[in-house]
């Protein structure tokens, strides 16, 4: 199953939707409820899924909708060597140009990973 979630998040970011409505209801020890509202293009859609994790659900709820592509960037983020280490609720995004500077932040899963990459890249000008 692709990653949705990213997906989703990377549009958000792009500002081409607002963020989700994204709700998950505990039924039982083995079974989660996912209830996600989305609008794209002025169009609302509300969409539910179960599954055994959170994850899973959040993902089959979201494979009921038809998402946009990604637009392109126009711009990068400079060279260097990128590591994102990605939970549920949290990005870890290291950056290392190779010159011996090096930085680290932390963000939540729904921020702008690109701002803070350039916000982190600018860090090595100072």
């Amino acid at each position: 199953m692709s990653n949705l979630r990213s997906t989703v998040n990377m549009l958000v970011q792009k500002g081409q939707i607002p963020e989700p409505v994204v709700r998950f209801t505990n039924i039982d020890d083995n079974l989660w409820s996912c209830f996600a509202r989305l609008t794209i293009e002025g169009k609302s859609f509300q969409t539910s899924a179960e599954a055994s994790t959170k994850a899973e659900a959040h993902e089959m709820a979201l494979s009921k909708v038809q998402l946009p592509a990604v637009q392109s960037s126009k711009s990068s983020v400079p060279a260097g060597n990128w590591t994102l280490n990605v939970t549920d609720d949290t990005i870890a995004i290291t950056f290392d140009n190779g010159n011996g500077f090096s930085r680290s932040n932390n963000i939540r899963n729904t921020s702008n990973i690109y701002n803070v990459m350039q916000k982190i890249s600018k860090d090595q000008a100072l």
